[in-house]
């Protein structure tokens, strides 16, 4: 019996000459062993350009923290300098204080001080003729007069005169009565005068001069040390 021999694999044509014939992979060319030099050229390069910036920055950095450095010791020298201007300002306010709280306490002492010494003997210089003064009182800074006179026109020139005194700011007539005389007596006037001083400055020349004709000398050389101690 007759067997037919079938082969199911489709027969590939063979290239002439290829029979048996091994493939060997080719040998790499010279072109690899050129680009691995070539990737190391580049690496160093690249870090040269990174080594080339660091060094740049690191100089910038350094040049800007020596500005800083410098800026910082100027400012902490101005700073020293401030403070020692507003130690010194300190000190010249309180010599300030003292002297305008010296000078308060002299105005006080000032307005207080009344010479009566010599306001006194400038009402006696100032009475006219035939007028007596029998008494005078003081409180604060009203002087109250009472005395007799033969007229009343001589209680007008009292107060006239009276009110020409560096110490007198105004005078007032409080009581004027006529008293009959005697056998042994004149006729006369009682009168009592309500006198208000002026607010004396006593620390002016002129009225230490006045001080000094009313020979209150006294009185002048204190207030003029006063005044020389306000000064200082």
């Amino acid at each position: 019996m007759f067997t037919p021999d079938i082969n199911f694999l489709k027969e590939r044509p063979q290239t002439p000459g290829t029979d048996n014939v091994i493939a060997v992979d080719e040998a790499p060319s010279s072109g690899g062993a050129l680009g691995g030099a070539g990737a190391i050229l580049i690496g160093a390069f690249a870090a040269l350009i990174a080594l080339g910036a660091w060094g740049g920055t690191s100089l910038y950095l350094n040049r800007s923290l020596a500005m800083l450095q410098e800026e910082d010791a100027q400012i902490t020298q101005d700073l020293d300098v401030r403070r020692s201007e507003l130690s010194t300002l300190q000190a010249q306010n309180e010599e300030l204080q003292g002297i305008l709280s010296r000078t308060e306490a002299f105005r006080t002492f000032f307005s207080q001080v009344q010479p009566w010494s010599a306001i006194l003997q400038d009402v006696r210089d100032r009475i006219p003729p035939d007028v007596w003064i029998v008494s005078m009182t003081t409180n604060d800074r009203q002087l109250a007069i009472q005395g007799r006179s033969l007229s009343f026109e001589q209680v007008n020139e009292l107060l006239l005169t009276l009110l020409e005194s560096e110490f007198v700011e105004d005078v007032r007539l409080i009581r004027g009565q006529k008293v009959d005389g005697g056998a042994n007596t004149l006729d006369s006037v009682d009168y009592e005068v309500q006198v208000t001083l002026a607010d004396l400055d006593l620390g002016d020349p002129e009225l230490q001069s006045v001080l000094v004709d009313k020979n209150s000398q006294g009185l002048a050389e204190k207030l003029n040390i006063l005044r020389n101690l306000e000064v200082n």
